[in-house]
C-alpha cells in the first residue's frame, strides 16, 4: 500500500485553485508545507518545486503588496525551510527561493534597479 507525500496532496489542492491566490491562502500553503518534514518534503522534489513556482507566481503578481515588516518574517522562515529542503534533496535553493526572502524595502530596490537599466 502506498501513501501520499504531503507535499502532493497540497499540489492537488492547488489545481483547483486559481492561479493568484488570495494573501491568507498563500500563508496557508506555506503553514502546510512547512508542516512536512523537511526530508519527506525532499523525497517529492517535482511536486515541491510545483507547488513552490506556482506560490512563487501568486507571491509575485499579488503577495508582495501585502508584504508587511510583521508578516514578513514568515516569508524570511519559509526561504530558510526551503534551503533546508533543497539541501536534502542536493538540489540548487536558489530557483525556490527567490522572491521569498525580500523586504519589501528590498524588491523596492530591485524594481528601481530595473528602472535604472532602462
Amino acid at each position: 500500500m502506498s501513501t501520499t507525500n504531503p507535499v502532493q496532496v497540497i499540489a492537488q489542492h492547488l489545481q483547483n485553485r486559481p492561479t493568484i491566490l488570495d494573501f491568507a491562502e498563500e500563508l496557508q500553503i506555506i503553514a502546510d508545507l512547512q508542516a512536512v518534514a523537511p526530508e519527506q518534503a525532499a523525497a517529492d522534489w517535482d511536486a515541491l518545486s510545483a507547488v513552490v513556482n506556482r506560490l512563487r507566481d501568486s507571491h509575485q503578481i499579488n503577495g508582495i503588496f501585502c508584504l508587511t515588516p510583521q508578516n514578513r518574517p514568515v516569508f524570511i522562515e519559509f526561504a530558510g525551510y526551503l534551503k533546508t529542503v533543497a539541501d536534502i534533496a542536493g538540489q540548487d535553493a536558489a530557483p525556490l527561493c527567490d522572491g521569498f526572502g525580500l523586504s519589501a524595502a528590498e524588491i523596492d530596490a530591485a524594481f528601481a534597479a530595473k528602472r535604472e537599466r532602462r
